[in-house]
């Protein structure tokens, strides 16, 4: 049993970030001809408040003086999306052959309404994920403990994979996304960058589930987000070191610069 504060997040996230992220890919997909840096802040800035909106309209049991649960999540999937996307990104440049081209203020040669824009995906995400591994594990709780973590574990992968997948197929209408190889982004660049989700769903579905122990602190959810964030790190440069590039004309040496440290 989880915390009640948790049920009400996650009744909000549920119902407010699949409308929000519609609206914002039809949006972009009509508008973007005529969106220049200014333009595409203020509407990834505006994907991004929906998820800070309870502040404003949750009962007051949700307030943030009582460090409920969305704000938790806020802040553990804004720590998260915030190294996504100033280191993994770089990943995505050298090793996936993925580029922006839509003009933007950049931080760290990442778009920012990209920073603004992952937050509401990420916190639809895990919290949709948070409902489907639960579930799984009130189907397994009377299996033996070596199935239920090997299920678990195999849920885990295939929910991380679908979700990478998910995220390159809905964002192909805009065209300034772009990949030198959009098939084998599909295929084995969601591989890549189910990676992240291989982490963070499972560490995210930790937070305030147990009513028999202690609610996560904020520093806590902090210090967790940036532990997922390094695990990730580790696992994708892993990545560059045994696989490298997904495009048969990158050269051996471009796979083995670190994306984001300049020689």
């Amino acid at each position: 049993f989880f915390f009640e504060s948790k049920r009400w997040a996650e009744v909000y996230f549920l119902k407010s970030t699949p409308v929000t992220m519609f609206v914002f890919l039809v949006l972009l997909s009509v508008i973007h001809p005529y969106c220049g840096k200014t333009e595409y802040t203020i509407l990834s800035l505006a994907l991004a408040a929906i998820s800070a909106l309870p502040a404003v309209i949750a009962p007051p049991s949700e307030s943030i003086s009582r460090n409920p649960f969305w704000l938790k999540a806020f802040v553990w999937n804004a720590v998260f999306g915030f190294v996504g996307n100033y280191l993994w990104t770089h990943y995505f440049y050298t090793l996936l052959g993925a580029d922006y081209t839509f003009p933007s203020y950049r931080f760290n040669d990442v778009p920012i309404p990209c920073y603004f824009a992952t937050q509401t995906y990420f916190c639809f995400y895990h919290t949709v994920t948070s409902v489907a591994l639960r579930a799984t594990q009130r189907v397994l709780r009377r299996k033996h403990l070596i199935v239920r973590r090997a299920a678990f574990g195999l849920v885990i992968v295939g929910l991380a994979y679908a979700t990478a997948l998910f995220e390159a197929v809905s964002i192909a209408a805009f065209p300034y996304y772009e990949f030198e190889d959009r098939t084998r982004m599909y295929v084995i660049g969601s591989a890549f960058y189910g990676l992240y989700f291989v982490v963070s769903f499972p560490m995210f579905f930790r937070i305030d589930e147990d009513c028999s122990k202690p609610e996560f602190t904020m520093a806590q959810t902090i210090l967790d987000a940036f532990a997922a964030a390094m695990i990730v790190t580790l696992l994708l440069d892993f990545w560059r070191m045994g696989v490298g590039s997904i495009l048969p004309t990158a050269s051996a040496s471009q796979s083995l610069q670190v994306p984001f440290v300049s020689v």
